[in-house]
């Protein structure tokens, strides 16, 4: 799921209430909050995001992986989240912020292609991504090209919390 909002306009603010909000209904879910703001890599991006998934779904893992594990096999680590907590039988939502910040990335296309690929398979994890509205950012998830593309989506004139948490939940 994809939320864009104008800069300033509370994006990351719902998106902790979401988080607050979930974790005291659903018990029995891991809901992961990352702001990805400051990545300038795939690596860096991966790196941000994964390592904090693996541990939550995993307490006594250790897990971390450096650039020689990136570069022999970076969509196994991709996928490693969702493996992971199918191993475990643990539903996560994990919330994405500053997703935006793929936008103009070296390969940013390539990055796209394995994040929408993995994402695209995963039961076990419900992705939530949250970035600024930018033409760039539409155009990850309208344009048909794009691997992100949604033919469908939902547009709010103001989005209450209730309507963003409906749509989270009903992916399980």
């Amino acid at each position: 799921y994809f939320v864009l909002g104008d800069q300033g306009c509370g994006n990351t603010s719902v998106a902790f209430k979401v988080v607050d909000h979930m974790r005291r209904k659903y018990r029995n879910r891991i809901v992961i909050y990352v702001s990805l703001r400051g990545c300038k890599t795939e690596f860096q991006l991966l790196h941000k995001y994964i390592i904090p998934v693996v541990r939550a779904l995993d307490k006594k893992s250790n897990f971390r992986f450096g650039m020689k594990e990136y570069h022999h096999d970076k969509r196994g680590i991709a996928e490693l989240p969702e493996m992971t907590a199918q191993r475990k039988k643990k539903k996560v939502v994990l919330i994405l912020d500053d997703f935006d910040v793929i936008i103009g990335m070296n390969d940013q296309l390539q990055i796209e292609e394995l994040l929408s690929s993995v994402w695209g398979k995963q039961h076990w994890i419900s992705t939530c991504v949250v970035m600024n509205n930018t033409s760039e950012a539409e155009a990850l998830i309208r344009q048909q090209s794009s691997p992100f593309y949604m033919p469908i989506f939902k547009e709010f004139a103001g989005i209450q919390l209730a309507d963003w948490y409906k749509y989270i939940s009903d992916a399980f």
